[in-house]
């Protein structure tokens, strides 16, 4: 047989086991927030965001909750508490708000730190967003085109490849440029499904430095229709 005092430090042990602990591991966080919020997929959102209100709850028996910081991952990430002190049993709501980008396509993930103080307990819990955005049409690369290198007087070029992974046409149309760049499509494009064309973006910079500009063009299918920016940054020598 097992002496008492060793089944008694089993016990303790899978009681601790059995679910999150606090900072000082002697009992479950105070803290609650869900692990992952998912929007699932969707066509890009009109305003540029999506957004969704968080239940945060203190979780303990007694003593109050104080959150002290909400920290997003990025700078596309926002989140504002109700309420920054909770009471036992008390709930809050924090408003979440992601930034998508006009080129962004297929998955995002960002991620909102919660840290939170309990008696002399400090918590820090990670959650998720996710949303899996889907165009009419695929960019790449996606995010930005890179034209760095560029030399006064000398074209920088770069490739942007563009297809439909849909089962119904695609109408490229009001393909425009900024700040001198210039882009190999003109008038309107029609792509077949699962039809991709490249597009060559050009820029000859006049002066050295730093530069930015913008490709911006409108897709079309059926009743849909989705704006479509792709910024263009690079640096000229002489």
């Amino acid at each position: 047989m097992f002496p008492v005092k060793f089944l008694a430090a089993l016990s303790a042990i899978i009681m601790v086991s059995a679910g999150g602990v606090s900072a000082r591991g002697t009992a479950p966080a105070a803290l609650y927030v869900t692990d992952v919020h998912d929007w699932g997929t969707m066509r890009p959102p009109k305003g540029g965001y999506v957004e969704t209100d968080l239940v945060v709850r203190n979780q303990a028996l007694e003593g109050d909750l104080h959150i002290v910081e909400i920290k997003p991952g990025c700078g596309c990430t926002t989140a504002e508490p109700v309420k920054r002190v909770l009471a036992p049993g008390e709930e809050t709501t924090v408003h979440v708000k992601l930034n998508i980008s006009s080129s962004q396509n297929g998955p995002l993930q960002r991620n909102v730190t919660f840290r939170s103080v309990h008696g002399s307990d400090t918590t820090s819990q990670t959650m998720w967003l996710k949303v899996d955005v889907a165009r009419l049409v695929t960019v790449s690369p996606a995010g930005f085109l890179a034209l760095n290198g560029a030399r006064v007087g000398v074209a920088s070029e770069a490739t942007v490849t563009i297809m439909n992974p849909g089962a119904t046409p695609v109408t490229i149309t009001d393909v425009r440029t900024e700040n001198g760049l210039t882009a190999s499509i003109f008038g309107e494009v029609v792509l077949a499904p699962k039809e991709q064309r490249q597009i060559k973006v050009r820029y000859t910079p006049t002066t050295s430095g730093q530069f930015q500009s913008m490709l911006r063009f409108t897709t079309r299918s059926r009743d849909e229709i989705d704006e479509i920016q792709i910024p263009a940054y690079g640096s000229t020598v002489n």
